[in-house]
């Protein structure tokens, strides 16, 4: 009990020591980015709001008439929005102008809103006040936001406020610097409810019911992204674990941070306040680190713990049932003949040694049936290795040979070159380049699938939908070769099953029913029946010959045949197509004839679709 009492209080003290330093850690990070943030306001509106005649145009804007005012808040916000829309300062939300007397002239995000008094806010009311510079986080007409107001004076007279606006996601890239972090923000739902405008209020959603807070589109977007990969890996919600983190910190009003524990991952949740510029809580930095090597460590005193413990309780027994056997020894020694206790010792040991012998012969066996096991496993692995190798020193060596030539020839002889001779060059560095990023795309989809990381999402599937979708994608390229695609699937047909695979299956084979046909038809049928749904792909291409049918789904061999036009393929379509349809529980078969065309036909079990 001591040592159990011990080692729980040793993994807790680890455990609070490791949550204060996450929370040290995002907090010091957090207070970092509160100074990028304002260098980043100070140097945008240093290098590029003092410049191209702004400050002028604000400054001519307070005594013209109305006409003047909104032909100066065209232009200004024309070139706001140009300039803000580059990656330099994307990041940037907006900027505010403010006349002297707190009016509102121009917000460039929303152009058409103006003419409001600000004085309610006390960041602007301090500013103009004191005419020194103020930050912080804020909440305007139409979002919250961490803002920089500049007073604008010249020759000592006091021109406006200029206010430049951070989006919240600016600070989640200096959270989400440390591996395996995901960052979002909530904000008290109170705030939108009462102080934004109500067309402003479809940007934010509630995630929970029982959560008075809401969030916004872009950390909507990564809450469900996260959600979804966390929950699906553990039995705990994240809106659970941020209503209890809530809980905890609205008594203590500091940050705080939770390690959680699942399914042998370690989590720690930290929850970092957005505090108003008069300290008000606006909202929370919500941020999610895995910690590998958290886990190892808690794991490792776990298993030493209970090793031990094992141990103790073990010597403990041993203790107790040698004493017990001694004293009956002791009493019964002199009743007992020394023969028949040898003799029935002896059969105890003769025993328990056929007990062992047996053991050991099945342990054996199974150990022989497990080295089988992973001596064919291990062969088919060497098979998609020199799969893998043949695509990288031959498809993939190929293109970037030629993409060296052309760009070398181009370098060497650009000025000399006609124009006809360069768009040939640069179109066949196109081509190469396309086919490069197809066969990329295929190997990480299989490898995706050999590492077993493919994520099946089952929901009710429309095949005439699918199919309609996949033909009016490749109609181009089929018209181009003289084709027709033809589909004869019932509209209503619907199946149990992931449609963004089934997409790929049938875009697939399609692909390669057009790669192999000139003016010619390619007819996709669906068939139900009580036990199967039953796709076929038809075409009446140049076919396959019968010595190849069996080598297209063998990792061990190579089968990148070129088009009816030379097109070239990467070897894994087919390969890919397989493990997909494997991964829905279904088969697929291969009938050809070469010069007669190809039927592929895809079998998938009937469990009750319609």
């Amino acid at each position: 009990m001591v040592l159990f009492f011990f080692y729980y209080n040793r993994i807790r003290t680890e455990t609070n020591n490791y949550e204060n330093e996450r929370m040290n850690i995002f907090t010091e990070i957090y207070r970092s980015s509160l100074t990028k943030a304002n260098t980043t306001a100070s140097n945008f509106y240093h290098y590029y709001l003092t410049k191209n005649n702004i400050i002028e145009n604000f400054e001519r804007a307070y005594n013209a008439n109305p006409k003047e005012k909104h032909i100066i808040r065209h232009h200004l916000a024309s070139i706001l929005m140009s300039e803000l829309a580059t990656n330099k300062f994307n990041k940037i939300r907006g900027v505010n102008f403010i006349f002297p007397d707190n009016i509102v002239f121009l917000r460039s995000d929303e152009p058409e809103i103006y003419g409001d008094n600000l004085s309610y806010r006390e960041m602007i009311a301090l500013a103009h006040q004191n005419k020194t510079i103020y930050s912080g986080f804020d909440y305007g007409m139409t979002e919250v936001s961490f803002r920089y107001v500049i007073p604008i004076q010249r020759d000592d007279r006091f021109l406006g406020l200029i206010e430049v606006k951070l989006s919240i996601d600016y600070f989640f890239d200096f959270f989400n610097a440390l591996p395996n972090t995901n960052t979002f923000n909530i904000i008290n739902k109170s705030i939108v409810d009462r102080l934004l405008l109500p067309e402003s209020k479809n940007q934010y959603k509630q995630i929970d019911n029982d959560l008075n807070f809401v969030i916004d589109t872009i950390s909507f977007s990564k809450y469900i992204q996260f959600n979804q990969t966390f929950s699906s890996k553990n039995s705990q919600d994240i809106t659970k674990i941020v209503n209890s983190l809530l809980k905890t910190e609205q008594k203590n009003n500091t940050s705080i941070a939770k390690l959680i524990k699942q399914n042998g991952d370690y989590y720690s949740f930290t929850l970092i306040p957005i505090h108003r510029f008069a300290s008000t809580t606006l909202g929370y930095f919500v941020i999610s680190n895995k910690d590998i090597y958290k886990s190892n460590v808690i794991e490792n005193n776990i298993y030493w713990y209970i090793i031990i413990s094992i141990f103790l309780i073990f010597l403990t027994v041993l203790y107790a049932v040698r004493y017990n056997y001694m004293q009956k020894v002791q009493k019964h020694v002199e009743e007992l003949q020394k023969s028949k206790n040898k003799l029935d010792n002896t059969l105890r040991e003769l025993q328990k040694s056929q007990s062992e012998l047996q053991e050991k012969q099945d342990f054996t066996a199974q150990i022989n049936n497990l080295l089988r096991e992973h001596e064919r496993e291990l062969e088919h692995l060497l098979m998609e290795k020199d799969k893998f190798i043949s695509i990288l020193s031959h498809d993939i060596k190929n293109p970037i040979a030629g993409i060296m030539t052309d760009a070398e020839t181009l370098n060497r002889y650009f000025d000399k070159m006609d124009d006809k001779n360069k768009k040939e060059s640069i179109n066949r560095i196109l081509l190469a380049i396309n086919n490069l990023n197809k066969l990329v795309k295929d190997i990480l989809d299989w490898a995706m699938v050999k590492l077993n990381r493919l994520d099946v999402q089952e929901a009710p599937a429309f095949p005439y939908e699918i199919l309609s979708k996949v033909s009016n994608q490749l109609i181009k390229s089929a018209q181009e070769k003289g084709n027709q695609i033809l589909i004869d699937c019932p509209k209503d047909l619907v199946i149990n099953s992931d449609p963004d695979l089934l997409t790929i299956i049938f875009r697939n084979i399609i692909q390669n029913s057009i790669k192999f046909t000139e003016n010619g038809i390619i007819e996709v049928a669906c068939q139900v029946n009580n036990e199967n749904v039953i796709f076929k792909i038809k075409d009446t291409g140049i076919g396959i010959p019968y010595e190849n049918i069996e080598k297209i789904f063998k990792p061990d061999k190579t089968n990148t045949t070129k088009g009816t036009r030379g097109e070239m393929g990467t070897g894994l379509g087919l390969l890919l197509v397989k493990d997909y349809i494997t991964k829905l529980r279904g088969e697929i078969k291969i009938n050809s004839m070469e010069g007669k065309g190809t039927t592929v036909e895809i079998i998938f079990p009937n469990n009750g679709n319609q």
